[in-house]
């Protein structure tokens, strides 16, 4: 069963409240259940010998998949006050937990989470009769569970230029967050979690705060939009020793332009520029 329950109020006037409540399923796909075995290598830290090893891995689906249940709630807020046109601001808290996650468990994972006691796992990572590893098969299966929470938040502002000069067009600003409290999985033995520690899994590290910063014009034949993206500090693998495991915190400029150019009396054409 699956259900979905979630209220909207305006308490005054441009102050809207929210929140959402769902219990929600999903089955393993095609893909999932009965994808072929596919060839490949990575290299690894071993934790029981403490060295690199360069392994042999296989990957493929799992016919044996249970379904996945998860249950989510979310509050929030967006406020547009009516005295300051063009003025948005929102912010919504998330939680998310997935029983019987459906996922891959990346060559390096699933020997940390072997090392670390779950007998089940460790039927996917061989070894030689030196206690070497010589295999590892990282086919979809299901964790035992999956969390995590943080917050989304937005604030912009849109400001047409004839309030102030006598010029067309309108110039928006724009901040975006998101925040992450935790993002982990549980095999059922060990717990890893994955926020500042982008290399654990390809699919699941993330960084603790992502902000994006923009300011944008935009009129009839001309725009263009000055955007900054930040990305907080980690680590390349928290669950491993490394040398150089630290991720510093990385900021990007990206500059947009556009321009729409008579072409006949009754057509244009537009030419446009990403540098990012």
């Amino acid at each position: 069963w699956s259900w979905k329950l979630g209220a909207t109020n305006e308490f005054f006037p441009g102050f809207r409240g929210r929140f959402t409540r769902s219990r929600d399923i999903r089955s393993a796909n095609l893909a999932e259940l009965y994808t072929q075995l596919t060839v490949g290598y990575n290299t690894l830290t071993d934790p029981l010998k403490n060295v690199s090893v360069y392994v042999l891995n296989h990957t493929g689906g799992n016919p044996d998949l249970r379904p996945e249940t998860a249950t989510t709630f979310t509050a929030g807020f967006l406020y547009a006050p009516p005295g300051i046109p063009g003025l948005r601001f929102w912010a919504d808290y998330y939680r998310v937990r997935i029983d019987d996650v459906i996922t891959t468990v990346s060559a390096q994972d699933l020997v940390i989470r072997c090392f670390n006691g779950n007998q089940a796992l460790c039927a996917n990572v061989e070894r030689d009769a030196g206690g070497n590893i010589t295999r590892t098969l990282t086919s979809y299966l299901n964790l035992s569970e999956y969390r995590t929470d943080g917050i989304d938040a937005e604030l912009s502002q849109t400001l047409p230029l004839s309030r102030f000069v006598n010029l067309p067009g309108k110039l928006t600003f724009r901040l975006q967050g998101n925040w992450v409290n935790t993002l982990k999985t549980n095999d059922g033995v060990t717990t890893i979690e994955y926020v500042r520690s982008q290399g654990n899994s390809f699919s699941l590290g993330v960084p603790e705060w992502r902000v994006n910063v923009s300011i944008g014009y935009d009129g009839e034949d001309f725009g263009a939009q000055l955007r900054a993206r930040y990305i907080s500090p980690g680590n390349y693998n928290s669950t491993v020793r490394l040398l150089n495991n630290h991720i510093p915190a990385y900021a990007y400029l990206d500059i947009i332009a556009r321009m729409r150019v008579a072409t006949s009396p009754r057509t244009k054409m537009e030419v446009y520029g990403n540098v990012t």
